[in-house]
């Protein structure tokens, strides 16, 4: 499915469900993604990030993606998560992504001095602006979230999506307008049937 991305990609981001439950087969997705775009990001005209709620985050799994040149984007730092987060695990998960950014932090300062660089980014949404869209639509009784928001339109203008490039691809190879939640797919087929 990877050979079949363009060429001339700008910004790839490797997100799920949570990718570093599958860490193995998210090297391996990210090495054939290097290897593919690895002109393009030494010259700094493409990015590749992964998007992780940094939970189960650890040094090496930081070490490992930082060696391929590849950056971290974290989220889920806002009022909804941090509640889920204490009734499932009983923890504090605004101590825990402290920790993680003092890795993350740890890990960029490192790659500095050897030379190479380390993007990473933190951010969240408070309550109230959570939107869930798509599939993520259909389990609105698990949130409460402000109905008059709408996600696509605000945050993404799907409905001019060609215009600026975006899309997803989820693992089956189907590509959906801005977002891989969105109920239908853009494509009749699956980039791994190409």
């Amino acid at each position: 499915m990877i050979e079949h991305f363009p060429d001339d990609l700008k910004l790839l981001n490797v997100s799920g469900g949570e990718v570093l439950k599958i860490f193995d087969t998210l090297m391996y997705a990210l090495q054939l993604l290097t290897d593919k775009y690895r002109t393009g990001m030494e010259a700094n005209a493409t990015s590749i990030y992964i998007q992780s709620n940094l939970t189960l985050l650890t040094e090496e799994m930081t070490q490992e993606i930082a060696d391929l040149g590849i950056g971290i984007v974290g989220a889920s730092s806002d009022e909804f998560h941090r509640n889920s987060f204490k009734e499932l695990h009983g923890g504090d998960l605004d101590e825990l992504l402290k920790e993680k950014i003092e890795l993350l932090e740890s890990q960029r300062e490192k790659s500095l001095r050897a030379g190479k660089k380390f993007e990473y980014g933190v951010f969240g949404r408070e309550k109230g602006t959570i939107v869930p869209v798509g599939r993520g639509a259909d389990n609105i009784s698990i949130i409460e979230y402000d109905k008059s928001i709408d996600f696509c339109i605000q945050q993404e203008g799907s409905k001019h999506f060609l215009d600026r490039w975006r899309v997803a691809i989820d693992l089956d190879g189907y590509m959906y307008p801005c977002c891989w939640k969105a109920t239908m797919p853009i494509s009749s087929k699956s980039l791994i049937d190409f």
